[in-house]
């Protein structure tokens, strides 16, 4: 007798390749099932991805039997409507009924098998490996700037890539960003058709290291960033009084303010400050020397003079290593 062999790449139909007597047998209602997937046959086992089951009746079908009932042993079946322990959907004209199948969190194998509703002798069946998977394959940084200037306005751009985006739910297309240093233009971004994200950081005005978090799901991925000093280009130097007398009961307040072309200059650079009398000679006393900035740029000190001199003090502050100086001047009094 000849024999009529089918098995299908990604499924195994009426649980194996079978004979042309058995077709004969089993599909006398005109009832033919076959199962396949798309687009790929096995899944991480990751709780979110899914692939696409679609179960195909033959063109010669009985009209009125063309509800196929889905059931499997583990991960999740997506779509359809309940019918017992299964889904069920009705095939369309070109005779497919399309589900979907999400994984579990655990490394198994779902056996999936589909029964055309009222021919319970006509069955497919195939098997979906959950496999394990690196969770960095999930998530993965692409674009992940290693510096940038702690200037409290600089955007450094990052890119994360879901390489398995296509398979995730639309509710799951969200990629969640943290980071523990700098400020973030928006906190979350939706996937593109690509599977890729991005997230735009500011930079604070605290040098130090900070750590970008992207999640999706549960899963994430981490990148760290080096906030380097921002100094100064210029800077200026004022006083609240233009003359105090010689008498340390009587002070000036000094206000140095950092500058630069682009954003602050960091948070604590140092100021260092001298006065010096009309002779060049240092004078004076000042409440603290050096001096740090605070997150505007900003720093004060209060100045006196206690010795009996009188005249013009000229004051420079100077940050950067010296490279950025600013000076005012107060005359002394006598009291």
């Amino acid at each position: 007798m000849k024999r009529l062999v089918s098995c299908a790449v990604f499924a195994i139909v009426l649980a194996g390749c079978y004979h042309e007597h058995d077709y004969d047998s089993l599909t006398a209602s005109g009832t033919l099932l076959a199962l396949r997937t798309q687009p790929t046959t096995s899944l991480p086992a990751d709780g979110t991805s899914r692939l696409t089951i679609i179960a195909t009746i033959a063109s010669n079908a009985d009209p009125t039997k063309r509800t196929i009932v889905f059931d499997t042993t583990a991960g999740t079946l997506i779509g359809g409507t309940t019918s017992g322990s299964g889904k069920a959907v009705t095939a369309g004209p070109n005779g497919e009924a399309v589900i979907q199948l999400q994984s579990s969190n655990t490394v198994e194998t779902a056996i999936v098998t589909a029964v055309v509703s009222g021919v319970s002798d006509v069955q497919g069946r195939l098997e979906v490996p959950f496999v394990a998977f690196d969770p960095a394959a999930v998530i993965r940084f692409t674009v992940a700037p290693a510096s940038a200037p702690a200037d409290g306005a600089t955007i450094s751009t990052f890119v994360v890539q879901v390489p398995n985006a296509a398979a995730l739910p639309t509710a799951s297309r969200t990629v969640s960003f943290t980071t523990t240093l700098g400020t973030l233009v928006e906190a979350s971004s939706l996937l593109d058709s690509s599977g890729t994200a991005r997230a735009l950081l500011r930079s604070p005005t605290t040098a130090d290291v900070g750590r970008l978090r992207a999640s999706v799901g549960t899963f994430f991925s981490d990148a760290l960033i080096r906030f380097d000093p921002a100094p100064p280009d210029a800077l200026t130097i004022t006083s609240d009084k233009f003359s105090i007398k010689h008498d340390l009961k009587d002070t000036a307040t000094l206000t140095v303010q950092l500058r630069r072309s682009v954003g602050t200059a960091s948070k604590d650079t140092e100021i260092s400050l001298r006065a010096t009398d009309q002779n060049g000679n240092g004078i004076g006393v000042f409440a603290a020397n050096p001096i740090f900035s605070d997150t505007t740029g900003k720093a004060t000190v209060g100045f006196g003079v206690g010795t009996d001199y009188e005249g013009p003090v000229t004051i420079v502050a100077s940050a950067n290593g010296g490279k950025v100086t600013g000076s005012t001047t107060v005359q002394i009094t006598k009291p």
